[in-house]
């Protein structure tokens, strides 16, 4: 059915008194929102102080922590140039790894670049070779 002309003037008015009563909270909020708190975070000399100290004792416990850093490496240098040299021997003498070899600079370098070599081996003699105790290999390998 039909809406009457009344109606319809009605319903604009009452659209148009809602949209004025919102205009005027909105401004209302907004003098609000203008009208600034008195500043209730002002530094003052405890608060100064406090900063201080904070920054004083992470800086203190900071250096620190690096200074003990360095100072247990460098009372474990000798225990560590030995563990190094435990392996050294193991990759050499047990492993047969020539370490100081140029084949061996070559490929860890390699790696450590990032560059792949192709995979030109056997999968299934691969893992089969995996499965080989330290005593097995000997007993095949000629020294």
């Amino acid at each position: 059915k039909e809406m009457s002309r009344k109606s319809i003037s009605m319903t604009c008015l009452v659209a148009l008194v809602a949209s004025v009563q919102a205009a005027t909270e909105l401004e209302e909020k907004w003098k609000s929102f203008a009208n600034q708190s008195s500043n209730k975070n002002e530094w003052t000399d405890v608060s100064l102080t406090g900063m201080v100290v904070g920054y004083g004792v992470f800086f203190l416990l900071y250096v620190y922590t690096i200074g003990f850093l360095i100072y247990d490496l460098a009372m474990n240098v000798e225990s560590l140039d030995k563990q190094i040299e435990k392996d050294v021997n193991i990759l050499q003498g047990e492993l047969n790894v020539h370490i100081y070899s140029d084949e061996f600079r070559k490929r860890l370098s390699d790696r450590l670049n990032g560059i792949k070599e192709e995979e030109d081996g056997d999968d299934q003699l691969l893992t089969e070779a995996l499965k080989l105790t330290k005593d097995k290999y000997e007993k095949y390998m000629k020294k």
